[in-house]
């Protein structure tokens, strides 16, 4: 498994007369490949579809679980990331997109009588941080929620 590590700076410094430095404000973290959307679509009504991506990658997630409520339907995605919720009657839902590994998404959608719903999720890896700073020591950094330390090491 590989992992990559992206860094961004918070401060960036300007050069100013005289041999002065100045710091403003520098680029935010890049942005994420892929986005979230959701359309209403009145090809399937009483539907809502959709796919399921790694927000970064833009990849599509297989294994995900999406579950619709009140409706009490929980279905899983298929290899390619797609999942498909049926016979919904128009109100408002919450959908919620899991996935291990991934943050909990969760979405408020509504299903009107004539369309149904497109949902294109977006997933964000869990416990990473996306952005950190550069000279940070090393003591000042947040430890990863997910690493343990092993019974031997102290």
């Amino acid at each position: 498994m590989r992992l990559g590590l992206l860094v961004c700076t918070s401060l960036v410094p300007i050069m100013v007369s005289a041999g002065q430095t100045q710091s403003r404000p520098g680029p935010a973290c890049p942005p994420a490949r892929d986005s979230s959307r959701i359309t209403r679509d009145p090809t399937i009504p009483g539907i809502v579809a959709g796919e399921l991506t790694d927000g970064d990658s833009g990849r599509l997630l297989d294994s995900a679980v999406v579950r619709i409520s009140p409706a009490g339907t929980l279905v899983r995605a298929d290899s390619l990331g797609r999942f498909r919720i049926e016979g919904l009657r128009p109100q408002r839902y919450v959908v919620e997109a899991l996935r291990m590994g991934y943050e909990r998404r969760i979405d408020t959608i509504t299903v009107v009588g004539d369309a149904g719903t497109r949902m294109h999720l977006a997933l964000t890896l869990a416990g990473v941080d996306r952005c950190m700073e550069i000279g940070t020591p090393p003591s000042a950094r947040r430890q990863s929620r997910t690493s343990r330390r092993l019974p031997n090491e102290r």
